[in-house]
């Protein structure tokens, strides 16, 4: 892997006080791939865990946290195939919490060429 043309980004999905929230770790790499870790901290010590990788094109991806009208945080992957990556299934009272089961989300951006030059 080259690391030189990578982008990192650190997402903490906490939704509300009564919610535990999420830390992820997102590496977006030159070839386009997106690798998405799950950062976990327990007893004072930081490790990370549920690896995943998605292919979002050819392109270097370009990581950018971006905030929501309801408090929310989510992140754009830039590159030819720009994607908006988030949290689904969390929130919610402390009756949740048992369920507390979040799903990383990809939603991909359509972009139109403007009619200016």
């Amino acid at each position: 892997l080259d690391f030189s043309s990578a982008s990192t980004q650190t997402h903490n999905a906490n939704s509300g006080a009564s919610n535990p929230g999420v830390d992820m770790l997102f590496v977006g790499l030159g070839d386009g791939s997106l690798i998405s870790f799950a950062v976990v901290e327990q007893d004072g010590k930081v490790s990370v865990r549920s690896k995943k990788e998605a292919c979002l094109g050819t392109l270097r991806i370009d990581l950018v946290p971006l905030s929501t009208r309801g408090g929310g945080s989510c992140v754009l992957a830039t590159g030819d195939r720009p994607t908006v990556i988030y949290l689904a299934g969390i929130g919610g009272g402390a009756a949740s919490n048992a369920n507390f089961n979040p799903k990383l989300c990809y939603s991909s951006v359509n972009l139109s060429a403007s009619d200016e030059d």
